[in-house]
Parts: structure tokens; C-alpha cells; sequence
């Protein structure tokens, strides 16, 4: 009797702990709030001239409605790269089906502080639109990053 009592016990407590754990991680959606259609990804890189091509060419093959693809826009900021980063970049900005800007940044001038969050803040500057989505040059992006992260920015999920 007593060790079906524990076992009882020990039941209920793990699938206490079972809701408790669902209701963390499951949030409820705002209903009514749109996905957003527009979004502007923003890609610094120094010396990224190995791994930028494979970034660039995943971002191309995302799954996007004819909506978000022309309202898409990809800043490109070439962090005073010393290899072809900035030459890759332009030439992604002349063949994509986005609207791409590239920026190339000066190396920074004596003094100045460095590091990554001087091409993120320039990039940032030039964002126009409504979604805001960040990644790496060395990146290699699934088929709906895009949407994945503009549906749940809309919703306010993220």
C-alpha cells in the first residue's frame, strides 16, 4: 500500500511539473496581429570573402511569397575587409531579386573602438523597413528564416 501511495505521488509530481514546463514554453499568440510583409536583413562581415558566398546564396533561396520578396531588403556592410568581401557583396547586389545596399566602412581610425557593433550600427542606420532581421556572413540560413522571423515578429513572439 505504501509503495503504490509513493508512486501516486511521484506520478502526480511529474505530471505536475509536465504542465508547468508546457505552459513556459508554450505562449499564446496576439490574435489579430499581422505577419509582417517587410523586413530588412542586415549582414556585416570582414574578411568573410570564404564563407559570404554560401550566406548569400541561402538568403537568395528563401521561401518567400511574391509580397515579402519585393519588400525585402539585405544591407551589406563590408567591414574594411582586406580580401573580396566588399567585391562579393556588389556582386550579389547587382544579381539578387532584393533590394540590396552595401556599405563599405573605412578601417577604423586610431583610437577608435572596433569590434562588431560599428558595421551593425552603421547597417542598422540604413534599415528601412518595418522587420528587422540580423545574421552572420558566415551564416548559412534555412529556407524560411525569413518568413519564420517576420511571422513571429508580427505576432509578437520573439
Amino acid at each position: 500500500m505504501l509503495a503504490f501511495l509513493l508512486f501516486l505521488i511521484f506520478g502526480l509530481y511529474l505530471l505536475t511539473g509536465a504542465v508547468v514546463l508546457l505552459g513556459l514554453y508554450r505562449r499564446p499568440e496576439r490574435e489579430g496581429a499581422p505577419e509582417l510583409a517587410a523586413g530588412s536583413v542586415v549582414i556585416c562581415g570582414r574578411d568573410e570573402e570564404r564563407d559570404l558566398p554560401a550566406c548569400l546564396a541561402s538568403l537568395e533561396a528563401q521561401d518567400l511569397n511574391p509580397a515579402q520578396t519585393q519588400s525585402l531588403e539585405v544591407i551589406l556592410v563590408d567591414d574594411a575587409s582586406r580580401d573580396r568581401t566588399g567585391e562579393l557583396m556588389e556582386q550579389y547586389a547587382r544579381t539578387s531579386r532584393f533590394a540590396v545596399r552595401v556599405l563599405h566602412m573605412e578601417p577604423p581610425r586610431p583610437g577608435e573602438r572596433t569590434g562588431k557593433w560599428r558595421p551593425l550600427k552603421e547597417g542598422l542606420k540604413l534599415a528601412t523597413r518595418e522587420g528587422l532581421l540580423l545574421t552572420d556572413a558566415d551564416a548559412i540560413l534555412p529556407p524560411g528564416w525569413v518568413r519564420h522571423h517576420l511571422r513571429w515578429l508580427g505576432r509578437g513572439q520573439i
